[in-house]
């Protein structure tokens, strides 16, 4: 038993397959739903911090070899052909708050020109940057909504790897990107436990 289970893990690892694949692969097996549940998610986000840290490193690097050039090209080629539902909106609202922070930053210039009131220029540019800094926070947070509704429907060309993949490749803080692909993985946990165990099994685990 033990070693199906340990199966179960390394397979939730896997790029591709993750979850979506350990967790039918555990019903076909007759395991039980609420260990093979936890060990999916867990292991599912297991690689997910490395990925965040590491993966465009290591993709500049393979694409200077021979070797792993072609992986790293198709593995940037996938995350370009999803990033979009992830970073459409937020760039349209960083263009908005580029061009809101140059209208405010000339309006104040306009309305205190002079050096004796330089005191009150800074303020107001205070108040501006403190303005642009928090449409920033709500672009990241409504980023990091999509992020978790793309880990969390599990399709194909979504999960944890390449939600990961998308959020380092784009500048996600780390803040952002764990808890919202966390949260994705734990409910994409749900829906396939839902799909391949039935709920009329999950009710008789608990009875």
């Amino acid at each position: 038993m033990f070693r199906k289970y340990l199966w179960i893990l390394l397979i939730s690892m896997l790029p591709i397959i993750e979850l979506r694949g350990a967790i039918p692969v555990a019903a076909a097996m007759g395991l039980d739903i609420v260990p093979t549940y936890i060990i999916s998610v867990i292991a599912n986000f297991l690689p997910v911090p490395f990925i965040l840290l590491f993966i465009r490193k290591i993709l500049d690097w393979m694409e200077k070899t021979k070797t792993f050039g072609k992986i790293a090209r198709w593995v940037r080629r996938k995350a370009d052909k999803s990033k979009h539902k992830i970073v459409g909106a937020e760039s349209k609202a960083e263009d908005l708050s580029e061009n809101t922070s140059g209208a405010e930053s000339d309006a104040a210039e306009a309305k205190f020109p002079t050096d004796t009131e330089g005191v009150m220029m800074n303020g107001a540019q205070i108040e501006s940057d403190g303005a642009v800094t928090k449409k920033k926070r709500s672009i990241m947070k409504s980023a990091a909504v999509a992020l978790f509704l793309f880990v969390a429907i599990p399709l194909p060309g979504t999960g944890a790897w390449t939600g990961a993949l998308i959020a380092s490749l784009v500048d996600m803080r780390m803040k952002y990107a764990l808890p919202a692909i966390f949260l994705g993985v734990v409910v994409a946990g749900v829906i396939m436990s839902l799909a391949s165990f039935g709920v009329v099994g999950i009710f008789n685990f608990f009875l």
